[in-house]
């Protein structure tokens, strides 16, 4: 599948995470929206870093449709002050640290 991003791209650092690293953690996601008071078809997961939309349709495959993936650079849209109301990435990261925090 041939994508043609409206960004540069570094090609060694631009790879799909596959369909099996998001079984892994979709049980850790489905209690952090709980966490969050939310099921994993109401949480809403903002992952900026397009790639061919992988993310987007491996989370959905999981229960999780509202996931925000587009073909944008992240980096001008958080100066143009746009990103979306989701759940980031950094938030998923606060909320593992509360369950397990580091030893």
């Amino acid at each position: 599948m041939s994508i043609s991003h409206t960004f540069t791209v570094e090609s060694t650092d631009h790879c799909e995470t596959p369909l099996s690293a998001y079984r892994d953690v979709a049980p850790a996601l489905a209690e952090i929206a709980r966490l969050l008071g939310k099921t994993k078809e109401t949480v809403k997961i903002y992952d900026p870093y397009f790639c061919a939309g992988g993310v987007k349709r491996h989370l959905g495959a999981l229960g999780f449709p509202n996931v925000y993936n587009r073909n944008e650079d992240f980096y001008k849209t958080i100066e143009s002050g746009r990103t979306p109301e989701y759940v980031t990435c950094f938030c998923l990261i606060q909320a593992c640290l509360a369950l397990c925090p580091p030893a």
